[in-house]
């Protein structure tokens, strides 16, 4: 099957907004797939919390608690989101944590911010667009903590140490996680990153249509050795594009596949 999906639309809807510990947290925040990907398509979300807190841990994983409490219960697709905190501590580097992975990455209201979490995109210190919404779309102008040098380490202040370093969400390039130092104990809002989420496919989508058709029409006509030509047309009735179609078809009595097969295929892509 060739169609290619149509553009989805993409918006941030946010239903109600709560508070909780660090500042606010952005509950309920439905994500909607942005407009380019396809059913199959594998990309990933990022944000700036709206909270803040110090960077006096080492400890990977309160930092990861903090940006899934700012997250709230946000959904894509109906299922809560995972989210990892963009950084690094004196044991554990950024690209690792966050994974390597060839998903594009983009904010809340499906702004793509690069292209890849590998060196050659998060890290490449050349991103299309800053990391600036909250998950509610919210713009957030604000140094934030990374403890991340611009090619995903902890070398130069990780978080836990006395003047980690931090980020800027006004930039593009190597700034945008490694513009300056902190001391520690300031509070400061982090990155959030989901994990890799995969575009479902259309809900209620409409099975394919297949019919078949005899090249001669009179098979009774037909003796032994004679051959004939099978074509079976399949049409997708939907805007978008079905994957994993397969069918079984039976032939009349007394027919058999022709040796060789002589079997070829063709289809035309849609809008």
């Amino acid at each position: 099957m060739g169609a290619h999906l149509r553009r989805l639309g993409c918006v941030a809807a946010l239903v109600w907004l709560a508070f909780g510990v660090g500042g606010r947290a952005e509950a309920e925040v439905m994500l909607q797939t942005a407009a380019g990907l396809n059913p199959g398509d594998t990309f990933r979300f990022v944000f700036v919390t709206g909270g803040i807190r110090d960077a006096t841990s080492a400890n990977i994983a309160d930092y990861d608690s903090f940006v899934k409490g700012q997250a709230g219960a946000a959904t894509y697709n109906g299922i809560v989101v995972d989210w990892l905190a963009i950084s690094s501590t004196v044991s554990v580097d950024a690209i690792d944590h966050v994974g390597q992975a060839t998903a594009p990455v983009y904010l809340s209201d499906g702004t793509l911010v690069t292209t890849a979490t590998i060196p050659v995109g998060l890290w490449s210190g050349a991103h299309v667009h800053e990391i600036n919404l909250d998950l509610a779309a919210n713009p957030v102008h604000t140094l934030v903590w990374t403890g991340t040098n611009p090619v995903g380490t902890g070398f130069g202040g990780p978080l836990g140490s006395g003047t980690p370093q931090v980020g800027s969400t006004t930039d593009t390039d190597g700034s945008w996680v490694s513009s300056g130092r902190s001391n520690s104990g300031d509070l400061r809002a982090l990155y959030g990153i989901s994990s890799v989420l995969t575009v479902p496919q259309t809900a209620g989508a409409l099975p394919p249509m297949i019919a078949k058709s005899f090249a001669d029409l009179q098979l009774e006509l037909f003796g032994p050795g004679d051959t004939t030509e099978l074509s079976f047309k399949i049409t997708n009735p939907n805007s978008s594009a079905l994957t994993g179609v397969a069918f079984i078809d039976t032939l009349p009595s007394g027919l058999i596949v022709a040796n060789p097969k002589g079997v070829t295929g063709s289809w035309v892509e849609g809008p």
